[in-house]
């Protein structure tokens, strides 16, 4: 054999020695040194030995990842049924961004050595890694036929099931794992219990573990959501808090607490949360959406608008950020900006309005399952449909999406196709008794006060003032535009200050027109709220004050569908009697108008609406 140089000293004829010195070159930082060893040098079981022994895990300790994999690839030629190396190199090829090779290698070895914990970890690893969740899931499913599965192991499969929305294997995993319960696993379990609906159960499996001494960010962060659910929001901050204090830069936690800052009307501290929510994840359009709030919160309006303007730069066919951005920029000063971004949301709506209103109404049936709306809103709103409806449940839930629809598309075609309303007006049932009941009750005061929520189809009550001829003007949160139909009689609650909002109203009262809103709409996120048939809703007294204010009379109007036409529910509610305190009168004012409400949502599905307002914040029922 010839001669080979090794560093400084040569070594003729004895592999042994060419590896001692390769060893103590790469020991010494030269990881290179490694990319000499041959199949040839590896031939003796002493030779490989040595290499398992000291080559190896040198460059592991340096994380010389490329030289490593090299050498391991020579070391299979020579030993190909070296499992403990070949799952090394797998893991080195993962790191190396090659999936595919070290996805062969855990095959192999997965064929060799069936129910091997470290190979199963291994490919769940990778397959999770590369977002492979099925491949994942399909693997995490065998955990019934592996024996003395490790806890390692086992939270993976877990996360599998998990990620692949199959929570209830997971738990089957979990309940037949013999070993000792890591916090990872007892993390899964809780999530697990969570995905299916029993807060209940996470709840009690969380607060055992913190008891035990398992304290992490997963589990607070869990607790925090349990309690944020069951309108405990002060527990929720706590839980929070302590989350972030065991990981502080964990996005979930960061952006929840934020928003919960933003509803308790602490909009400084929302602003630091999410802040450091953009600074990692700057992708992240929701947290930005929610520091865009803050930001007006503390009236920085420039602030505000850029943040608007980023994320429709980002979602430029999400209607809905435009109209929030147009907004902001009218509250900045920015009026032309405002118009044009409006209009250019107008014009893309347009565009995908059918040539009739009639056209549109009919062609809704064809739409109805393309709807994705929160699956506990109608869980919630069955729950509350009357006593007597018959209609089975996926009927039911088809008419209530239709009704969503239908909604929108009054609201689109107002908007959009001002100088065809007509259309939409052909559409309503006879008004004389609406009319004539609203006229009642301005026959008793001059002032009127009319109140609505987000229930029926709601943009159709602007269009019914105007056909009975009531001079009305509208709290909404529609963005002031000049040339839009509705403008005139429009008070913008989304460009305008608070102050400034009640200031319009008070005077629209003083000058005789009535004042139409939703009770429960909300200027922001700190708008109050209250338990409402077991969920939080947004309520607002505003209106009750302003009638007990203005000594004004009230009614609750309602848009509903009667056999595919447009009608009416039209209710007084109580006016303030005389030297009647202002907290009595706004109770029984709020208890009547809870009651025309309830009747509501008892009704027809249609009429559901399922969007906005009351709706905003529900969770799944426990």
């Amino acid at each position: 054999m010839s001669a080979t140089a090794a560093g400084d000293v040569t070594f003729a004829g004895d592999p042994m020695a060419l590896l001692r010195g390769i060893a103590e070159q790469c020991a010494a930082g030269q990881a290179d040194a490694a990319l000499g060893v041959s199949p040839a040098l590896l031939a003796s079981r002493e030779a490989r030995d040595l290499v398992r022994r000291t080559v190896i895990p040198t460059l592991r300790r340096d994380g010389a990842t490329a030289a490593l994999a090299q050498l391991l690839n020579v070391y299979l030629e020579v030993a190909p049924d070296s499992a403990a190396e070949r799952l090394l190199l797998a893991s080195l090829l993962v790191r190396l961004g090659q999936g595919a090779q070290a996805r062969e290698h855990l095959e192999q070895l997965a064929a060799a050595r069936p129910g091997d914990p470290a190979v199963i970890a291994s490919r769940l690893q990778l397959e999770l890694k590369e977002g492979r969740v099925d491949e994942a899931a399909a693997i995490a499913a065998g955990f019934a036929d592996w024996d003395d599965l490790p806890a390692r192991a086992a939270h993976l499969a877990m996360l599998a099931l998990l990620r692949a929305g199959r929570a209830a294997e997971a738990l089957r995993l979990f309940d037949s794992y013999g070993g000792e319960s890591s916090a990872d696993l007892i993390n899964d379990a809780v999530e697990a219990h969570f995905s299916l609906g029993d807060s209940r159960r996470a709840q009690q499996l969380a607060q055992r573990a913190i008891a035990q001494g398992m304290d992490n960010a997963v589990l607070r962060f869990r607790l925090g959501t349990i309690a944020q659910a069951s309108f405990d929001h002060d527990r929720a901050i706590v839980h929070f808090t302590e989350a972030l204090k065991a990981a502080p830069d964990d996005l979930r936690t960061l952006t929840a607490l934020g928003e919960l800052m933003l509803f308790k009307s602490r909009p400084r501290s929302a602003l630091a949360h999410l802040g450091k929510v953009l600074e990692r994840a700057p992708h992240l359009d929701h947290a930005r959406a929610l520091y865009a709030r803050a930001l007006k919160e503390v009236r920085d309006f420039d602030g505000a608008a850029r943040e608007w303007l980023e994320i429709v730069r980002r979602q430029p066919d999400n209607p809905q950020w435009k109209r929030q951005a147009a907004s902001a920029l009218n509250l900045a000063g920015r009026r032309l900006e405002a118009e044009r971004i409006f209009a250019d949301l107008v014009g893309q709506r347009s565009l995908k309005l059918p040539d009739g209103f009639k056209d549109g109404l009919d062609d809704l049936w064809q739409r109805v399952d393309e709807v994705a709306l929160p699956a506990a809103r109608y869980e919630w709103a069955w729950r509350l449909r009357a006593p007597d409806c018959a209609l089975p449940r996926e009927e039911w839930e088809r008419r209530a999406r239709w009704g969503y629809l239908a909604d929108r598309l009054i609201f689109d075609w107002l908007e959009c196709r001002p100088e065809r309303a007509e259309e939409a007006m052909h559409r309503l049932a006879d008004l004389d008794g609406p009319a004539r009941a609203i006229e009642a009750v301005l026959g008793q005061g001059d002032a009127l006060v009319i109140v609505t929520a987000h229930i029926g189809p709601m943009f159709a009550a602007p269009l019914a003032a105007e056909l009975v001829d009531f001079e009305t003007v509208w709290l909404a949160s529609s963005p002031t535009m000049p040339g839009l139909a509705y403008t005139p009689s429009l008070i913008s609650t989304s460009d305008q200050t608070e102050p400034l909002v009640v200031r319009q109203a008070l005077r629209a009262l003083e000058s005789g027109k009535a004042v139409g809103l939703a009770v429960d709409g909300a200027m922001s996120l700190a708008a109050p709220r209250l338990l409402f048939e077991g969920q939080e809703i947004t309520y607002s007294s505003f209106a009750a004050r302003l009638a007990h204010r203005r000594r004004a009379n009230s009614v609750f109007v309602a848009p509903r569908w009667d056999e595919g036409r447009l009608a009416f529910h039209v209710a007084q509610l109580p006016s303030p009697r005389p030297a009647e305190a202002m907290e009595d009168f706004s109770t029984r004012w709020k208890e009547a108008y809870l009651a025309e409400l309830r009747e509501m949502l008892a009704g027809a599905p249609e009429n559901l609406r399922l969007s906005g307002g009351i709706w905003r914040h529900v969770r799944m029922p426990t």
